[in-house]
């Protein structure tokens, strides 16, 4: 937040700007650096020796959490129902409380 309060405020791109920008830069650095670094499995990584893969592999297995959680049960689950509740509560109050210092 402080940073972009003090990015609004400097001259380059009219300021405000200037905040999203280098927001979006900053994720898509870092996103290019996720699709280098990261794999999707022990198996699928690159930069790995082949000994530690094998360990890995024979220590935790290979299984495919994705293909074990669907949809269905992610979205019934009571952790993430709560917490919508609570997110889309605590979204309209503070709508209410900052219309209600505008309305004056």
């Amino acid at each position: 937040m402080p940073l972009s309060g003090y990015l609004a405020s400097v001259e380059f791109l009219d300021g405000w700007p200037l905040a999203f920008y280098a927001f979006g830069i900053l994720g898509l650095i870092w996103s290019l650096f996720w699709w280098l670094l990261i794999a999707d499995s022990p198996s699928t990584h690159r930069r790995i020796s082949p000994e530690e893969r094998d360990f890995i592999v024979y220590s935790i297995g290979e299984e495919n959490l994705i293909d074990q959680v669907s949809g269905t049960t992610i979205f019934s689950a009571q952790r993430y129902l709560l917490s919508s509740v609570f997110n889309v509560a605590f979204s309209l109050r503070c709508l209410l409380n900052i219309s209600l210092h505008y309305e004056n």
